[in-house]
Formats: C-alpha cells, sequence, structure tokens
C-alpha cells in the first residue's frame, strides 16, 4: 500500500501545486525522481521536496551570476 509520503501522478501535481502534464515533463527531463512499480508510477514526497530545493538552489545561483 501507499504510505502518506507516496504520492500517485495526481497526488505529486496536487504536491508540488502545477498540473499532471508538468509534474510528466519534470519527471522525462529527471528533475523528479521516482519510482516504478509494475506500471505505477510513485514519487515520495520528500524526494520531491528535496528535488525542488535543489532545482530552487541552483537557479538562484544562476540569477546570481
Amino acid at each position: 500500500g501507499e504510505s502518506a509520503g507516496d504520492r500517485c501522478g495526481r497526488a505529486a501535481a496536487d504536491h508540488l501545486g502545477c498540473s499532471i502534464m508538468t509534474v510528466q515533463q519534470l519527471r522525462r527531463n529527471g528533475s523528479i525522481p521516482f519510482i516504478r512499480t509494475g506500471r505505477k508510477l510513485v514519487y515520495l514526497s520528500t524526494e520531491l521536496d528535496e528535488a525542488l530545493k535543489v532545482k530552487a538552489r541552483k537557479f538562484q545561483t544562476a540569477k546570481g551570476k
């Protein structure tokens, strides 16, 4: 079963505050980690949060140049 920290695409989109299409794009370009269990993709909320923190740090660093 899913724990509170496990998220499917729709729940991941809600967690990130974006659309499912954006979650799919982020997954395809490697910006967010996921786990494939059979045909299902699972996103761990802790890993989503960490991936966004890393992206934000990179953006701030690039912006500051």
